[in-house]
């Protein structure tokens, strides 16, 4: 049987074909960051993918080129996260697994370079969020972290109006 997928809003400006995979941490609980403004500009806007207690979770490359067409149900040109019914990963779990979390579910999660992969007895929480250099003034960025191995970045959370991101995400 083929993959039937159902669009999870997300409120946020964020298309699969304008976005990629920039970060992901996953240790239990999974957050992701997926670029909707290109990375290499000194500030760039990202949405943050958070989801608890995560069973497992894989990053596929290709994956569209792989998978694309009639094999997919329900696959939206201007979608990004999507619950999956029917999907391969699940299908591969073992039944003691199923028994354990009995509200399993596979989520997708598709940008231009990669899809990530995701089962979790939760649904995700989606946040709109700014990266700039270490440069900035520190007390109003509440995050810190090293992206690339020469630069820190400092995250904090966006406002989704910003005129910026309407230049940066194409619209």
């Amino acid at each position: 049987m083929n993959p039937v997928l159902r669009a999870i809003p997300t409120a946020m400006p964020i298309r699969k074909g304008s976005c990629a995979l920039t970060w992901l941490e996953w240790q239990g609980d999974l957050r992701a960051e997926f670029s909707i403004s290109a990375p290499d500009d000194p500030c760039w806007f990202a949405v943050r993918v958070s989801m608890p207690q995560v069973i497992t979770a894989r990053v596929l490359d290709e994956f569209l080129a792989s998978v694309s067409g009639p094999l997919l149900v329900g696959l939206d040109q201007a979608g990004f996260a999507y619950e999956v019914e029917n999907g391969e990963l699940s299908n591969y779990v073992p039944e003691a697994v199923k028994l354990s979390y009995p509200k399993l579910r596979e989520y997708y999660f598709l940008s231009l370079t990669a899809c990530l992969n995701v089962l979790s007895e939760h649904p995700p929480s989606f946040q709109l969020v700014e990266i700039v250099p270490a440069d900035a003034r520190e007390s109003e960025w509440p995050e810190r972290r090293r992206i690339d191995a020469d630069t820190d970045h400092l995250v904090r959370p966006a406002d989704p109006s910003d005129p910026r991101l309407n230049l940066r995400a194409g619209r």
